[in-house]
């Protein structure tokens, strides 16, 4: 079996027109990953309890962990928190604006950080676990918790009353399935590179992924030097350990999806084109023959405030060394040359795991 490299480019596929930010972005490594291998459009699945694909419950489903049995976000916001769940317990997760949106690390209010400590308070007295997250982007705050199922109608009607004078955007409490602590990754090793906290990485973590440092306190989702930085600092050292050669290694950005919601084109092409050059680092540093995955965990058109659920783009090759970036003749990997080429039309995300597990065994 061999080393497998996940590329996941957050919100990276549109569909609405063929002038995509794909397709404007220089990307040499994933044309060239579109030349010799197999590329193509899968459905990204959605949560029961959804509408719309997310990436916490898209991704994770590449590595063994089901839809059916993703418990919410919540859980595995706690779960990166390092908080043990319980099953058949109710996790909540709480979004609301801070009043000063214009600066994304502002401090909450005093009257905002009194009714959040309120919030805590009330959660408590029925036997829950909070924690306060400070999300990076647009000034959006969260309450995280999770409590006895018994308790959850009750502690969410008291939430309800006490986040009034908040400005409450979501309000998600979900069970945590019954098997959903037995669930653990049998297909491979997977060691979770970077970037991403919460949700995501606690779903890593609960498969048992092992994960690199991540300070929570530096706001590495939004600039790209930092996360060039996180490359030397976390990504390269970890690259030349000893025991990778079983491993799905996983690369990961959100700047793509950030930049399509601020209507941001420009950012989201040169994120785009950073993860490429990623890419391209990592195939360099680690050496040898490997699989490739790069893939679109939902698509996210330029302004939009939703994830289209028909489709989305993946690209997958098996590479011994370096791709040859240099020759300017291979086809450009974007959505509208992905429709041209694939005769499979849109596929399950079971059916591309099948096409990744064959490609990874050699056949």
């Amino acid at each position: 079996m061999s080393l497998t490299l996940f590329v996941f480019v957050d919100g990276m596929t549109e569909t609405d027109g063929e002038k995509t930010s794909l397709a404007e972005a220089r990307t040499p490594n994933m044309d060239r990953m579109f030349e010799s291998g197999e590329a193509g459009f899968y459905s990204p699945p959605v949560s029961s309890w959804d509408h719309e694909p997310r990436t916490d419950v898209v991704i994770p489903a590449f590595f063994g962990l089901s839809p059916s049995l993703n418990p919410g976000r919540a859980a595995l916001e706690l779960s990166d928190l390092g908080q043990p769940l319980q099953e058949e317990t109710s996790c909540f997760f709480i979004t609301f604006l801070a009043e000063d949106v214009s600066e994304p690390d502002a401090v909450i209010p005093l009257n905002q950080a009194k009714l959040t400590l309120r919030m805590q308070a009330t959660a408590r007295k029925f036997g829950a676990i909070c924690q306060r997250s400070i999300a990076f982007n647009y000034g959006l705050r969260w309450l995280v918790g999770n409590c006895p199922t018994t308790q959850v109608q009750r502690l969410s009607a008291e939430l309800s009353r006490t986040c009034a004078p908040l400005n409450v955007l979501t309000e998600d409490i979900h069970t945590v399935p019954a098997n959903f602590l037995s669930v653990a990754d049998t297909r491979q090793d997977v060691f979770f590179l970077g970037w991403a906290k919460g949700s995501l990485r606690g779903a890593f973590r609960h498969i048992g992924a092992r994960c690199n440092p991540f300070n929570r306190a530096e706001n590495v989702y939004l600039d790209l030097s930092a996360l060039s930085a996180n490359y030397d600092n976390y990504i390269k050292p970890a690259l030349v350990r000893d025991d990778l050669s079983q491993s799905s290694l996983v690369l990961y950005t959100k700047e793509t999806a950030f930049a399509s919601r601020r209507g941001d084109r420009k950012g989201k092409i040169v994120a785009i084109e950073f993860m490429d050059r990623m890419l391209g680092l990592v195939l360099e540093r680690i050496g040898g023959e490997m699989v490739v995955v790069v893939a679109s965990d939902h698509s996210c058109n330029i302004g939009g405030t939703d994830n289209p659920p028909e489709r989305t783009s993946f690209a997958l090759a098996r590479i011994s060394g370096l791709l040859d970036v240099k020759s300017k003749s291979c086809e450009k990997f974007c959505e509208a040359n992905i429709a041209k080429r694939c005769a499979d039309g849109v596929i399950t995300l079971d059916a591309l795991n099948q096409r990744i597990s064959a490609m990874r065994g050699g056949a």
